[in-house]
């Protein structure tokens, strides 16, 4: 809401419009800007009741664990070693989104897949092409990780071998640097390539039109509230 204030100046008396900016209390539910916040709101309230609750089993003690081997490696060395970046991974693990719950929700809401040759594969996908990209994938992924183990035992030695001086060496400690994030960036690709042997027959379609409809019937409520038709804002 704007009331227009009529103000009279200089010698031509030229008359100029000012718009000053009022609010109602109303307005908290009546403007569909203040309806997104609340909304939204109500979406992270849903979200934290939901996650808070459902944590990973043992999540306090695998944190514990993880930081106390993080403090250990960080004091014993002066680069991040292979214990570090272990304790790092095992904690990016621990996600609510991995409970029942979690993944449930996450069905609904995932995006749709991707496709190479089918436009239907980025909503359905039949068992039996499950395990043709499965079997496709497979070779790509054994190679990443025998590279990845080759990697890995290089930066094992040379992190041994710094250690044994003490970590007072700076070209071993440089060596044993670059040995691990070579590994790591074996490890990465490792871990792109696993994901693609795990795929699983899906039909998303039922879902999203279930996610269509609560997101139609969650945010007509604000429409309706509004004095708008939900049917039309459906």
């Amino acid at each position: 809401m704007a009331d227009e204030t009529v103000v009279t100046r200089g010698k031509n008396s030229e008359q100029v419009v000012v718009d000053r900016a009022t609010g109602k209390i109303s307005d908290l539910w009546k403007k569909e800007d203040y309806w997104a916040i609340w909304l939204g709101f109500i979406l992270l309230l849903v979200g934290v009741l939901i996650y808070f609750n459902n944590r990973p089993a043992g999540m306090d003690q695998k944190i514990a664990e993880a930081n106390q081997v993080l403090a250990a490696e960080a004091a014993r060395a002066p680069f991040k070693t292979i214990a570090w970046h272990k304790a790092t991974d095992a904690k990016k693990k621990l996600k609510a989104v991995d409970a029942p719950i979690g993944k449930w929700i996450k069905s609904f809401t995932n995006k749709p897949h991707g496709w190479s040759s089918n436009f239907l594969d980025t909503f359905m996908l039949s068992t039996v092409g499950a395990e043709a990209k499965n079997q496709a994938a497979t070779p790509k992924y054994e190679a990443a990780a025998a590279k990845e183990a080759e990697a890995l035992a290089v930066a094992q030695n040379a992190e041994n071998a710094a250690a044994q001086a003490s970590f007072s060496d700076e070209a071993l400690n440089a060596q044993a640097a670059d040995a691990i994030d070579t590994w790591r960036l074996a490890h990465a690709k490792v871990s792109g390539a696993k994901k693609k042997i795990g795929t699983k027959a899906y039909n998303q379609i039922p879902k999203l039109i279930g996610l269509m409809v609560v997101m139609a019937v969650f945010f007509g409520i604000g429409a309706q509230v509004m004095g708008q038709s939900m049917g039309k804002f459906m």
